[in-house]
């Protein structure tokens, strides 16, 4: 049976940052890899809604321009992040 309580609502917590560091890509320089990948398409999905995520975040990732690939890495499926401009 319910029951009628006086307690407040809980506060949600939320973590702020992401667990991908977009503004240390450099052009031209090393990308953000996930290996161990399952599925590629549903991996390379989350990194881009990171990606739009951060952008809104941080303005100065607003004009930098970066590219989302899958390939193979050693035989196994990979999704990366890169910084082109």
């Amino acid at each position: 049976m319910a029951t009628f309580l006086n307690i407040p609502l809980p506060v949600t917590v939320r973590p702020t940052g992401s667990k991908y560091d977009f503004a240390a890509l450099e052009v031209g320089g090393a990308g953000l890899v996930e290996t161990d990948v399952v599925q590629t398409g549903k991996v390379a999905a989350r990194l881009q809604s990171a990606l739009a995520a951060a952008k809104k975040r941080n303005p100065e990732l607003a004009g930098r321009t970066f590219k989302i690939r899958t390939f193979q890495h050693e035989g196994a499926a990979a999704v990366g992040v890169w910084r082109t401009a």
